[in-house]
């Protein structure tokens, strides 16, 4: 969640004050290296988060059933985020960047109209991310309470 609030907060605003050919190269060079990250990031939280899990349930079984309901619904939300990320924001981003990547080759000033397009895709999903992440966090923080 880090990384994407990260994101969020300081890249975001920023993008807008690049010239054209910086805003380019930035997301040539940086998008598909953070889209990677967080990949990685979501499943290695994914895998250890289940370990963690059977480990809780094994150590006081009688808790487990008191905190089972949160961690599915925060568990559920973290794969469709997942899925998402995988399936529809990293693809766009992919595409993005090899569009960039043609028209900086090319030296090509107008972009083609499938960017503008990928563009809000990408910016409202981050954005839809972003609060999904806060709700996960949300039901994280009340299983740990319990």
């Amino acid at each position: 969640m880090g990384s994407v609030l990260v994101f969020r907060l300081l890249v975001t605003p920023l993008m807008p004050k690049f010239s054209a050919p910086t805003r380019g190269e930035l997301v040539v060079k940086l998008f598909p290296n953070f889209v990677n990250a967080l990949a990685i990031f979501a499943t290695s939280t994914g895998v250890f988060g289940l370990f963690h899990l059977l480990a809780s349930s094994i150590e006081e079984p009688s808790h487990f059933s008191l905190i089972l309901p949160p961690i599915v619904i925060g568990a559920t939300l973290a794969v469709i985020l997942y899925l998402v990320l995988l399936f529809v924001v990293r693809p766009s981003i992919m595409r993005m960047s090899r569009i960039l990547s043609e028209m900086q080759a090319k030296n090509q000033q107008q972009p083609p109209p499938e960017l503008p397009k990928l563009q809000k895709r990408v910016a409202t999903l981050a954005n839809v991310g972003l609060i999904l992440l806060i709700v996960i966090l949300a039901f994280m923080v009340y299983a740990g309470e319990l």
